[in-house]
């Protein structure tokens, strides 16, 4: 058998493996949350690691220095921040009834101002609609947010991820080392290549997202407080969270912010939604160009798809991560079919 036969026999095996464990991986997908948030944890964590190393710090004072920051900066968060975001989240819930019949009077009376009025089975199932969704907070909105925050699958979750981060920033280039041991020598320095191109490209994205997110987010809150909008830092926290998502997050996080507004006046909610809008003109037009020095290579629908595709499986955490696990998904089936077949993709 060639050598050329060997190694596409080599990674016929490797794409059969890949398929294996990804299918494993869906069957065990209850209890990956922890894990998955302990490697995002540590491929953040793990740039301000090696600049300890590189300015002379030792490896374990660098990990007990960079925890301590972290602990240090989420009791800050816990303590100044978070109670002032909790409080203002209980009472924006505790007003969703109150918001949801403020947008019920404005709708009838802009049918009455049009004099147009919807057919009847749609004027009944969203009625029906708009009642479901008032009588869904009939019950406690406190209860509600605390039973979330409490649950204990990600109460479990949020603890072990720290712990897990940390085994996995100690022991990184024994995991590396190890890992490189599994393909032949003659194909390690190639893979190696492919994974400082994945890992280029997924630092690329998520830094440049979570930077353009926490931009959203202030300048949101900044011009929802010029505003006198109620709740202002609540709402720009929703709106940077909802930034995450591609093209469809920052319309979703620009609804409580308008229907606060319009409970207002209409004259606050008008204003409030050019504002938000000329928010995201300039993320758009000049944030992002600048922080982000090339497109993700996914076109628009796409990333639409992806995006609502990991919501639909993994929540929150699914549609936020799924487009850079489908960019670094992308680049390894490119390669490995370009192996299998002995064509090589263009990068």
């Amino acid at each position: 058998m060639t050598e050329n036969r060997v190694s596409k026999v080599n990674m016929l095996l490797i794409a059969v493996a890949f398929v294996a464990a990804a299918a494993l991986l869906w069957r065990l997908r209850p209890v990956l949350p922890p894990f998955l948030y302990a490697l995002v944890l540590a491929y953040l964590l793990q740039p301000l690691h090696q600049r300890l190393l590189e300015r002379g710090v030792g490896e374990r004072a660098a990990l007990v220095l960079l925890y301590a920051m972290l602990a240090l900066t989420a009791a800050f968060f816990l303590i100044k921040i978070v109670p002032l975001l909790f409080r203002q989240l209980l009472e924006l819930l505790q007003m969703l009834p109150q918001l949801l019949e403020v947008l019920n009077s404005y709708k009838q009376q802009l049918q009455n101002h049009l004099g147009y009025t919807l057919p009847p089975p749609l004027a009944e199932q969203l009625q029906s609609m708009l009642q479901a969704a008032t009588s869904q907070f009939a019950v406690s909105a406190e209860e509600k947010l605390l039973h979330i925050l409490s649950s204990g699958r990600s109460f479990l979750s949020l603890l072990l991820a720290p712990v897990l981060s940390y085994y996995i920033l100690r022991d990184r280039l024994l995991l590396q080392q190890q890992t490189l041991q599994i393909p032949p020598p003659q194909q390690r320095d190639e893979l190696r290549r492919l994974g400082g191109e994945i890992d280029h490209l997924l630092r690329q994205y998520i830094y440049g997202y979570v930077l353009i997110a926490v931009i959203v987010g202030l300048l949101s809150t900044i011009v929802l407080l010029l505003l006198n909008v109620r709740y202002a830092p609540a709402l720009g926290l929703i709106m940077g969270i909802c930034d995450l998502v591609p093209y469809i997050g920052p319309f979703i996080g620009a609804v409580p912010a308008v229907a606060v507004a319009l409970g207002q006046g209409s004259n606050t909610a008008l204003y409030t939604a050019l504002a938000l809008l000329l928010v995201q003109q300039a993320e758009s037009m000049v944030i992002t160009p600048l922080i982000m020095d090339k497109r993700t290579g996914l076109h628009p629908v796409a990333t639409i798809f992806v995006v609502l595709s990991g919501a639909y499986l993994f929540g929150l955490a699914g549609s936020v991560l799924a487009v850079p696990f489908c960019l670094a998904a992308s680049l390894l089936i490119r390669y490995i079919y370009g192996r299998i077949v002995g064509w090589q993709p263009k990068t």
